[in-house]
């Protein structure tokens, strides 16, 4: 899928007349769909290409899982064996075709994020707590018992070592603990907001005409 392809509507007409109407990018369109009457089992066939729509964007899509609601995101070309394979483990295959889409989905792909890396954050915490806090605290432990027979030097050199330690935990903390905003955003859906039709794309199967 190349992103500096043109995004252009196509017509495909059946044997009876019914005309379907299909986005696709301009330099590669399907040589035919099967027909969108819903009474019609013929198959369309590419009659004309549309004008391209140079300020549309590329379609966006994303896999649901409607029991869960967990949204899994593609990290590479999307094509028929990652939705096969997804739709076999009951993920469902979402586009993005309105602002009311995109908002959904920002929402739900913040919130889901969001949960993700308070769970991870709230595990480290506790790994930090299981493997390294015994060790901190036999460390204190020997520390206070050398202050004993340090000269008033040392022993103020050693309580300023253990405050420094204690301020870098801290910031530690604060640092792994401070507001999380998984600033969810589709950079084509920001600068092209306008509705459009659902995406049709065999080669990807992709679409409800085929």
């Amino acid at each position: 899928m190349r992103i500096s392809d043109s995004y252009c509507q196509h017509s495909y007409q059946c044997r009876l007349g019914h005309i379907t109407r299909s986005y696709q990018w301009a330099s590669n369109p399907a040589d035919s769909l099967k027909c969108s009457d819903s009474h019609c089992t013929l198959h369309s066939l590419l009659i004309g290409r549309g004008n391209t729509l140079n300020s549309a964007a590329p379609p966006t899509f994303y896999f649901e899982d409607p029991k869960s609601g967990h949204i899994y995101t593609p990290s590479g070309p999307l094509g028929p064996k990652v939705t096969k394979k997804l739709s076999s483990q009951g993920y469902l295959l979402r586009e993005i075709t309105s602002d009311r889409d995109y908002a959904k989905f920002k929402r739900q792909f913040s919130a889901q994020l969001t949960q993700e890396h308070d769970e991870a954050v709230a595990a480290q915490i506790q790994f930090d707590k299981l493997v390294f806090g015994p060790a901190r605290e036999e460390g204190r432990r020997r520390l206070r018992e050398q202050m004993e027979s340090m000269s008033s030097e040392g022993r103020e050199f050693a309580a300023a070592a253990m405050r420094e330690g204690d301020r870098a935990d801290f910031e530690k903390y604060q640092q792994l603990t401070r507001p999380y905003d998984p600033q969810t955003h589709i950079e084509s859906r920001e600068l092209d907001s306008q509705s459009r039709q659902p995406w049709n794309d065999p080669s990807r199967g992709i679409g409800d005409h085929y």
